[in-house]
């Protein structure tokens, strides 16, 4: 591996560790009044946070584990905000002017299921509500009015899970609440959406179903390209996959997952697989131009016919050029099969 090889190597979230250590770059000052991707405080950026920060980006752990990661404040952690943290890392974080005033900043919430009115579980629909079932011990158990009715540290509640739930609502998929005894909901992220938004814990297609795949043996790869005028140096992506057609082993960040993904034009890009679509970032600190962005490699699932392209999609869900700017509307991608 030559020189040049080792520097795009080491401008990975994996080797920046390697890249402080032995390899000195001429890093864009940080913003004046914080020090971006300092997690703790302490006036450093250390690679955990840096990890960190890479994490939150793709939504596997929540913003309030580094909040300085968000520099821009809007609850999200862009390319640009981790090319921020990468500099303060590898040239310092600046001494502030002032004193600095933090200002938290709320994570997104999903779509809150309203809470039961004060007369959910009298067996009367009232106003405001789809249903009422009445009253049951624990969850299937006998109807009862009040505690005193049940056994001891058993609560009297609204009856759940029989169509009408205990908010004396309905089950209906984007409601937050995973209805598996009448819809057959495997998850619920509470919204209608089949994207996965980067800093999502819990993510969920659009009719609140994944479906399971058993293995052929067989392989399916797929390309993603990227198509744009600039030189990209960074790629948020959410490629959703046909889940019962193709699947990846385990999900999340793991070896089996990783070893699926593949990139030939970037370094080694990171994952987070939500078992039918996933998250994935690449950067390259030297700028790449229009491609292929990775390559991935699916399990197809028995009884499934053979999928076309048609059946993925790809959506830029942020992209980054050497300025560095925030490029996302000038970027577009798409799946091929290989």
């Amino acid at each position: 591996m030559n020189g040049w090889q080792e520097m795009r190597s080491a401008m990975t979230i994996p080797g920046l560790a390697a890249l402080a250590l032995g390899i000195c770059l001429a890093a864009a000052p940080a913003e004046a009044q914080s020090c971006p991707g300092d997690c703790d405080g302490d006036g450093t950026v250390t690679i955990s946070e840096l990890i960190r920060a890479v994490n939150i980006s793709l939504g596997s752990q929540p913003l309030s584990n580094c909040m300085a990661a968000d520099t821009s404040g809007d609850g999200t952690v862009a390319i640009n905000e981790l090319i921020q943290a990468v500099n303060a890392s590898l040239g310092g974080c600046p001494p502030p002017s002032t004193p600095p005033t933090a200002t938290a900043t709320p994570e997104p919430t999903s779509t809150a299921t309203s809470p039961p009115s004060t007369d959910c579980g009298n067996g009367i629909i009232d106003a405001g509500e789809d249903c009422d079932d009445g009253k049951v011990c624990g969850v299937l158990g006998d109807p009862c009015d009040d505690d005193n009715e049940c056994s001891e540290g058993v609560s009297c509640a609204p009856r759940d899970g029989d169509g009408c739930q205990a908010n004396c609502m309905f089950p209906v998929c984007g409601d937050g609440i995973v209805d598996n005894l009448t819809e057959g909901e495997t998850c619920d992220d509470g919204d209608d959406l089949d994207e996965c938004i980067p800093t999502s814990i819990q993510c969920c297609p659009s009719d609140c179903m994944i479906a399971e795949c058993t293995p052929t043996g067989n392989r399916l790869v797929v390309d993603v390209d990227f198509a744009t005028d600039l030189f990209v140096t960074g790629l948020t992506l959410f490629i959703q996959y046909p889940d019962g057609v193709v699947s990846i082993p385990t999900s999340g960040n793991t070896a089996a997952v990783r070893e699926r993904v593949t990139s030939g034009t970037f370094p080694p890009p990171t994952v987070n697989d939500r078992n039918y679509g996933l998250t994935t970032l690449v950067n390259d600190i030297f700028g790449v131009p229009e491609g292929t962005a990775l390559s991935i490699s699916f399990d197809t699932c028995e009884g499934a016919g053979a999928p076309s392209a048609e059946d993925f999609s790809c959506v830029v869900q942020d992209a980054t050029d050497d300025t560095p700017s925030t490029v996302t509307e000038q970027v577009s991608c798409s799946v091929s099969i290989q």
